[in-house]
């Protein structure tokens, strides 16, 4: 059946952009009005965020994500047979000379960005800067087949993958010498046994992965923040931000707390955006639980 399933997006994957989009359209229709894909959560979710806006804002928001989230969707189906010309077209870097002279000071760099946009399309700075190497850590995929898939079109142009899992062993045998940046989406929410760390994201505290901070201390890598535009549909840019330097003086796990500030103030820019349907506050009944034990402590 998954087989099939890979047949099915493959030929999705040969589409002209247009057709794909108009496709696109009739998705986001279809998740929106028919299925009503989590609808629930997506609304709570902006209203949480955004409790100045109206109504009427709130639901303008809520449409252009479902039409922005079934583009992104299909984007990702095209990266398995995007040509590297296309990829040109569609991808650009604003500011590559500031990138680079990130490298130039001699470290490798982490590049951490959330789920915003068409995060995937990230991958594509190894097309843009072919002399870097490039190599983006992910959680394996239950499912062998889409896992596999998955791989593949990460590594369409150079990219090399690694897991979480064992992301720190294979990091430790880099030269770090300035010439790999590596991919890592960070605004994921960690399992409940696994919560270290708690941020403030539009005034709600969520739990946040501590990853990219303790990879960065302990192995002296920089940490650099893209921040990802969509000029129009299909079209994308990229800009990238210093947020650590290795011997920078940083409070414990204070390289995520900026990450975050800097993925809401993006939010806020363009609400449509960020990927609302997941449900960012489902623990907040565990900081409670942090902060009575606090006390009880004191």
């Amino acid at each position: 059946m998954e087989k099939i399933g890979l047949f099915i997006v493959t030929i999705i994957s040969r589409m002209p952009f247009a057709v794909m989009y108009l496709l696109s359209d009739i998705v986001a229709f279809m998740l929106y009005h028919i299925v009503r894909y989590r609808r629930r959560v997506v609304r709570d979710n902006l209203k949480r965020c955004f409790p100045h806006r109206s109504e009427k804002e709130i639901i303008k928001i809520e449409k252009d994500f479902y039409r922005s989230f079934t583009d992104v969707i299909l984007e990702i189906v095209k990266s398995f047979t995007i040509s590297r010309e296309e990829i040109e077209k569609r991808f650009s870097m604003e500011n590559e000379e500031q990138l680079r002279s990130y490298f130039k000071a001699g470290h490798d760099n982490i590049m951490i960005f959330g789920h915003c946009f068409n995060w995937e399309w990230l991958m594509f700075l190894k097309v843009l800067m072919p002399d870097m190497e490039a190599l983006a850590l992910y959680q394996r995929i239950e499912n062998h087949e889409v896992n596999e898939f998955m791989k593949k079109t990460r590594q369409r142009f150079g990219m090399r993958v690694v897991e979480s899992r064992v992301s720190l062993l294979e990091l430790s045998r880099l030269p770090n010498v300035g010439n790999t940046m590596i991919a890592f989406v960070a605004d994921q929410s960690p399992a409940r046994t696994l919560i270290k760390h708690w941020v403030k994201l539009f005034g709600q505290i969520a739990p946040a992965h501590i990853g990219a901070h303790d990879i960065a201390t302990r192995l002296k890598f920089g940490v650099v923040f893209l921040y990802m535009k969509r000029v129009k549909r299909g079209h994308y840019t990229v800009c990238a931000e210093k947020i650590y330097t290795p011997g920078d003086e940083v409070e414990k796990y204070d390289i995520i707390d900026k990450f975050y500030t800097r993925l809401e103030k993006q939010i806020e820019e363009n609400p449509v955006c960020w990927l609302w349907s997941h449900r960012r506050w489902k623990y907040e009944g565990e900081y409670q639980k942090v902060l009575e034990k606090k006390d009880k402590e004191k």
